[in-house]
């Protein structure tokens, strides 16, 4: 379902999004978890397209469980009357995220040679939606 809800809501070919390696990242999807990546602008225009393709599919986008980090200056959030959460920092696959450090690191690799723990991650602005 989350691979249909993003397809159409047209996470693949949208522009919005960060460079990474020199391929265009704007979603990341693990389990029933997506966390959508893009310039302050364009990730609110991504958020509710998201909103929209799951209402087609009776599902609800859960504002209480969605999460907003920037790395840059922050800003409120209204969806539907409802005030997003903005967050410093969150998990995504055992590896920390936080609005303070730009790189995203791995703790469970810290003691595993030949492991990457860190990865350089530019400016942008996330939703993490559970």
């Amino acid at each position: 379902m989350q691979e249909y809800i993003t397809r159409n809501a047209g996470l693949d070919e949208a522009q919005a999004g960060i460079k990474i390696a020199g391929r265009n990242i704007n979603n990341l999807r693990y389990a029933d978890n997506t966390t959508l990546m893009a310039e302050n602008k364009e990730l609110k225009s991504l958020l509710m397209k998201v909103k929209e393709q799951s209402e087609k599919v009776s599902l609800k986008l859960n504002i209480q469980k969605t999460k907003i980090m920037t790395s840059g200056p922050t800003t409120s959030w209204q969806i539907d009357g409802e005030t997003m959460e903005t967050v410093t920092d969150f998990i995504f696959q055992f590896s920390s995220v936080a609005q303070s450090c730009p790189t995203l690191c791995n703790p469970m690799n810290h003691s595993t040679p030949g492991l990457p723990v860190h990865h350089q991650l530019p400016e942008f602005t996330q939703t993490h939606v559970h």
